[in-house]
């Protein structure tokens, strides 16, 4: 009857393009439909205390910022100071495996090797690393650190935040290639 065939659909609104990196071979653009569609994503972390600093350098705990990203606890394996992060079964990071140690610098993802401004430490039994592996690693920026008091809990709350391009998720489908972006 003309009550299941009589379908109206919505036709896509004007696409908008923004454009996200360009270099002298390659462009990165990032195109919807909808108005004010950033390509970034904020990440938001709140931690007990304040900001870890040695040095100079800002700390951040590495479980509860890769928890923030989106990894989950079984995906970040700790085995007497050497640490490992698989992100094996979706997509999160740019990098399917990182590898590092306690006190070390040097950080292996994907089997590149990165050298951090500063080494891992470990502060009642958490492991932080500087603040240069959100940036070399996860390919973020860190946007800010704000403190307040939770004067509830009588404690200081320390709330870092995380800018990223959307997780990009490339698709090959026999002779084409098509990019869905989360």
């Amino acid at each position: 009857s003309d009550d299941y065939t009589d379908f109206s659909f919505p036709r896509p609104a004007k696409k908008l393009i923004y454009h996200v990196f360009d270099a002298d071979d390659y462009a990165l653009e990032y195109t919807t439909s909808e108005e004010n569609v950033s390509p970034y994503e904020t990440i938001t972390l709140v931690t007990d205390g304040f900001t870890l600093v040695d040095n100079a350098t800002p700390y951040i705990p590495l479980r509860a910022m890769m928890n923030s990203f989106g990894v989950a606890n079984e995906n970040i394996i700790w085995n007497n100071g050497e640490i490992e992060i698989k992100d094996d079964v979706v997509p999160i990071l740019p990098f399917r495996s990182i590898k590092l140690s306690e006190g070390c610098a040097d950080v292996i993802s994907d089997e590149v090797h990165t050298t951090l401004s500063a080494p891992l430490i470990t502060s009642n039994d958490c492991v932080y690393v500087p603040e240069d592996f959100v940036s070399k690693i996860l390919d973020a920026t860190v946007i800010g650190y704000s403190t307040s008091f939770d004067f509830e809990n009588q404690t200081y709350k320390t709330t870092t935040q995380f800018e990223r391009l959307k997780p990009v998720y490339h698709i090959q489908l026999k002779n084409s290639a098509v990019t869905i972006i989360n």
